[in-house]
């Protein structure tokens, strides 16, 4: 039963139509509409070490400005290349960089609200819970027994065990 369920989750995938223009191949000068079918299946380990790079090198500072639209813009301007990179590499989900060429693909075509749609399915497909109770299981620990930070009065989570003065 664990291997079906395995299987059934491996085999989870959405599919995302994005519409944008490319470089016509006889005539460079041109361009052709086309539409690209993409989808994202759940990330590999490799795949959702180089997104979480991606994301932890966007400084969330950037939002702490007195305007918001030049926070917005200033966004926009330094990390929308980033962004791009990590759909592209949702999209590949391989151990090789997305091409140039889908970055730029996905920088020319894609709109706000898709961009937002997939990037919501990349958080979801990288679940991160599943790998932190991955390594939660390697290393032994139980959460109902670790200790907070020792700020909170040295109390214990759901431990059972009494207090010391009680």
């Amino acid at each position: 039963m664990l291997k079906e369920t395995a299987a059934a989750i491996l085999e989870d995938s959405i599919k995302l139509k994005i519409t944008g223009d490319e470089k016509h191949s006889w005539f460079w000068w041109k361009t052709k509409r086309v539409t690209r079918e993409f989808e994202i299946r759940p990330l590999t380990l490799g795949s959702l070490i180089r997104i979480s790079r991606i994301i932890l090198s966007i400084d969330p500072e950037i939002f702490n400005k007195e305007r918001i639209l030049e926070a917005l813009y200033g966004a926009a301007d330094k990390h929308g290349t980033e962004l791009a990179r990590v759909v592209a590499i949702a999209f590949t989900n391989s151990r090789r960089e997305p091409a140039d060429s889908l970055i730029s693909f996905i920088q020319e075509s894609i709109t706000t609200p898709q961009l937002k749609e997939v990037l919501g399915v990349i958080i979801l497909q990288m679940d991160v819970r599943s790998f932190m109770s991955s390594i939660v299981s390697i290393r032994g620990m139980n959460l109902l027994t670790m200790k907070t930070n020792p700020v909170d009065q040295g109390s214990q989570i759901a431990s059972g065990a009494l207090s010391e003065g009680g």
